[in-house]
């Protein structure tokens, strides 16, 4: 009993550990900006990269600026710790990988908004299917490579705004909220590919 209470304890002081690495690595995306742009250009950089179409070749240094892609990309950290913290899920080496690749991918394509309805798409699954949403979380964050389609469809089919922002949430939260059937499936057929071989 002592011993797990120990390993318990342990478990909890390195999990505490990684969100206080994540953050610290979010504030330094954030300050690192107001090195290289002012608070204004920041801000107008930002709201630009939102409102780009925003697919894997957009690059955020180009549409914006150095600052405001630092920012979007600290942003995009502090909403997977807030994904993490809130689903309650144990920090893994899964999820360490899924916030480092968000914050990669927060460079091109990836922003607030366009990845937003695929968390919620995902999240929506959870609650019908009745699973846990923290067995999801890696999908769900992960998932959020795909947020390009939200921007694409909102900003570059010609539609309205209001219709260019109905249609774009919609095209992600579905993509959100069909991803962990299709990440049941490609996990089975990777499986049975490896046995074959």
């Amino acid at each position: 009993m002592p011993e797990k209470i120990k390993r318990a304890q342990i478990l909890d002081t390195l999990e505490k550990k990684l969100y206080l690495y994540f953050i610290l690595f979010a504030a330094a995306l954030f300050f690192a900006a107001f090195f290289f742009n002012t608070p204004k250009e920041i801000l107008s950089g930002n709201i630009e990269i939102i409102t780009s179409s925003s697919n894997l070749i957009t690059d955020y240094f180009h549409v914006a600026n150095i600052g405001a892609t630092f920012v979007n990309a600290a942003i995009m950290v502090l909403q997977a710790i807030l994904v993490i913290k809130i689903s309650k899920v144990q920090i893994s080496g899964l999820i360490v990988a899924a916030v480092f690749t968000i914050a990669g991918f927060s460079l091109f394509g990836k922003n607030i908004y366009n990845s937003t309805p695929i968390i919620l798409g995902v999240l929506a699954y959870g609650k019908i299917s009745r699973t846990p949403f923290r067995a999801l979380v890696p999908v769900a964050l992960f998932g959020t490579a795909l947020a390009p389609i939200v921007s694409e469809v909102t900003f570059n089919f010609g539609l309205p705004v209001y219709m260019g922002i109905l249609f774009g949430v919609l095209a992600g939260f579905l993509s959100g909220f069909f991803m962990p059937l299709l990440a049941k499936h490609f996990t089975a057929f990777t499986r049975d590919s490896a046995c074959i071989t």
